[in-house]
C-alpha cells in the first residue's frame, strides 16, 4: 500500500503563503515544510500541488505590493527615487531601453557631449 498523502496544516499554509509573499524561492519554501508522516522536508512537487493557491497568491499579492509601491515613487513628489521608478516602469512596461552611445560634453570643447537616449522598439522618439 503506497504512502498517505501529504495534508498540509493551516500553519503551513500560512508559511507557505507569508514565504511566497517575500519572494522565496520554491526550493527554498519546501526544505521549510516538515511532512509529519516522515520527519522530512518535502519536494517542490509536492509543494507545488498541495500548495498551489498560496503560492499563486502569495506571487501575486508580492507583485501588486511592489508595483503599488513602484508606482507611488514614480507619480510621488520629485525625489530621486521618483526618476529612477519612472525609468524603470518606461523600461519594463513601455518597452523603452538606454542606448549603448555615450558621448561626453566639456564646456570649453564641445565635441565632448554625453547622451543618455531613450528609444521604443517601435522606434518612435519618446516625444511622439
Amino acid at each position: 500500500m503506497g504512502r498517505k498523502a501529504f495534508e498540509p496544516t493551516d500553519q503551513q499554509r500560512h508559511t507557505v503563503r507569508t514565504m511566497a509573499v517575500a519572494g522565496i524561492q520554491r526550493a527554498i519554501i519546501a526544505k521549510c515544510v516538515i511532512n509529519p508522516e516522515t520527519d522530512k522536508p518535502i519536494g517542490e512537487k509536492t509543494l507545488a500541488k498541495a500548495f498551489a493557491q498560496e503560492l499563486e497568491i502569495g506571487t501575486a499579492r508580492a507583485d501588486s505590493q511592489v508595483v503599488a509601491a513602484l508606482f507611488r515613487t514614480a507619480t510621488g513628489p520629485p525625489s530621486g527615487a521618483q526618476v529612477a521608478a519612472a525609468i524603470f516602469w518606461c523600461k519594463t512596461k513601455l518597452g523603452w531601453r538606454e542606448t549603448t552611445k555615450l558621448e561626453f560634453t566639456d564646456p570649453d570643447d564641445e565635441e565632448n557631449t554625453l547622451t543618455i537616449e531613450f528609444v521604443r522598439p517601435d522606434g518612435k522618439d519618446s516625444d511622439s
